[in-house]
């Protein structure tokens, strides 16, 4: 069975001549439908650079990335928002809610933007609100939610459509341990729900030592050693995490 995801010699570089930064150098890997992953490396491995490539937010230098049968490194700008809206899921750090709307114009918003009726856009939202323990903060607005409460509105957004990939980068970074747990429990839990394909990228612990299956970037290359501590890390790479 072909992959859902697959990069093929994958570098993205920025500047030119003595200003050059190499992010990413050279990935290859496979990630399969429903495969769960934790990305992983210190602040400036290329973790947010691979995401960004994922998203179709930005373009490699060198190399292909293809979803499915489309190749995505080669997208206009028109293709790439539409590939965006409608088959993958953000969550942010800084969970990235508009203060202006409320939890469920929140948890809303990427259904309007693909042209759903509002009575669908309900069912769902009310469906995955409920699931994520929010109803009894559905009219709130952001600032009236506590940390936890806005990550696990990112998450209902982010899945809210029904994407085929998800990307997390570092989602647990600004929450307590408790709330970390809840938002990576239930982030997990309607990924494999859904079976969506997760991507998270971490430097937390608590986060990584949880996945099966991991990814490990230092200095923009997969780093293909198993370190202590994180388990079944490198096995399949480059052409596979699954093994």
């Amino acid at each position: 069975m072909s992959p859902l995801l697959r990069l093929e010699g994958v570098s993205r570089w920025f500047g030119s001549g003595r200003t050059e930064v190499r992010a990413l150098t050279d990935i290859t890997l496979d990630l399969a439908l429903g495969e769960q992953v934790a990305l992983i490396g210190p602040s400036g491995s290329g973790k947010t650079t691979l995401l960004n490539l994922l998203g179709a937010l930005d373009r490699p230098t060198a190399g292909q990335i293809t979803i499915g049968q489309q190749r995505l490194s080669a997208f206009s700008e028109r293709q790439a928002c539409e590939f965006r809206r409608r088959q993958v899921g953000f969550v942010f750090q800084d969970n990235a809610l508009l203060p202006e709307l409320t939890l469920q114009e929140n948890v809303e918003l990427p259904l309007v933007l693909a042209g759903m009726s509002r009575r669908e856009r309900l069912k769902r939202v009310c469906e995955v609100i409920e699931q994520l323990g929010l109803v009894a903060r559905y009219q709130a607005y952001p600032a009236e939610l506590s940390g936890g409460e806005k990550q696990r509105a990112s998450v209902a957004r982010a899945l809210i459509h029904r994407p085929s990939l998800v990307l997390a980068d570092e989602p647990t970074a600004n929450l307590d341990a408790q709330s970390a747990q809840a938002v990576l429990a239930l982030l997990r839990g309607l990924a494999h729900q859904q079976q969506l394909t997760l991507l998270v990228a971490t430097h937390d612990p608590r986060v990584y030592t949880s996945f099966e299956h991991h990814l490990h970037l230092d200095d923009g290359r997969l780093i293909l050693s198993e370190p202590s501590g994180v388990p079944g890390l490198g096995r399949g790479l480059p052409h596979s995490v699954s093994g």
